[in-house]
């Protein structure tokens, strides 16, 4: 479900109730944590609906992998049609879309158009008007071995996929994390802002609150108390390690930096 750039609260809710009259009822809408997403009337309208409500982890795209990964392959067929400034892409939106939709999915060995219509599509660049057309769907032991069939081959791509996961994560570090704990957060924000390469790689310390079964964790600042405002991802944190002499050699830096501030602040009242 696409926005434009306005993002707004009544154009989300719009959306949302022109989408059961195209496809039906969604059983559960996973959207980030925008303002436009989170807002209370969203909450009414899907309890309404009877949608159940899912939100990302800030800076953890993994959660939307699926939509994530279709809006990489989108955008890259886009760049390739547009012009040097990048700023006519909506006129080729339909059209792109068009082609990935009609694209035979490695996973499942279909189109999804033909997952969803039980069909294949009429081709845009066929001269032959006088194409066989089926008249009648597909038959009862066909759609079920479509169906067995598109199964296996999306078990069986599931399988690959967490066996290259399980790979590439095996050289990484998980701490074991508990309730309670201090943690840093691993600051994610300075590998796209302008300078945030100088930026430092982690923040905190922050007390763990809650842990809930999606590995989705509550924090609090150590130092004034107060509640983050959104979860964070798990594998983000790792332990606070308290150090003494760090902490004696960070005052002393402050009680310098007081003196040498109030020297030359007194040095700057002798001049006037």
């Amino acid at each position: 479900m696409a926005l434009t750039s306005n993002n707004s609260v009544e154009e989300y809710i719009l959306a949302c109730r022109k989408r059961p009259d195209w496809w039906g009822k969604p059983g559960r809408i996973l959207s980030d944590q925008g303002r436009e997403f989170c807002a209370s009337v969203n909450d009414e309208l899907c309890k309404a609906y009877g949608i159940k409500r899912s939100v990302t982890s800030a800076y953890h795209p993994q959660t939307n992998g699926l939509a994530e990964r279709t809006n990489r392959t989108l955008k890259t067929r886009l760049a390739k049609l547009c012009n040097t400034k990048m700023n006519d892409w909506p006129d080729y939106l339909k059209e792109v879309a068009y082609s990935m939709r009609t694209q035979k999915q490695k996973s499942t060995g279909f189109t999804t158009y033909h997952l969803m219509f039980g069909r294949q599509h009429r081709p845009i660049d066929q001269d032959d008007m006088e194409l066989e057309v089926e008249e009648e769907g597909l038959s009862p032991a066909d759609e079920s071995t479509d169906t067995s069939c598109r199964e296996e081959k999306v078990n069986a791509a599931q399988e690959k996929q967490t066996a290259d996961y399980n790979r590439r994560k095996k050289g990484s570090k998980i701490y074991d994390l508990s309730v309670g704990m201090h943690v840093l957060q691993s600051n994610l924000r300075n590998e796209s802002r302008k300078g945030g390469k100088m930026e430092p790689k982690w923040t905190g310390p922050y007390k763990i609150l809650d842990i809930d079964c999606n590995q989705r964790v509550a924090l609090e600042t150590v130092k004034n108390g107060k509640k983050l405002n959104r979860r964070v991802s798990y594998n983000q944190l790792r332990p606070y390690l308290h150090s003494q002499l760090h902490d004696a050699r960070a005052a002393e830096r402050d009680e310098s930096w007081e003196s040498s501030h109030l020297c030359s602040h007194m040095m700057r009242q002798d001049t006037k």
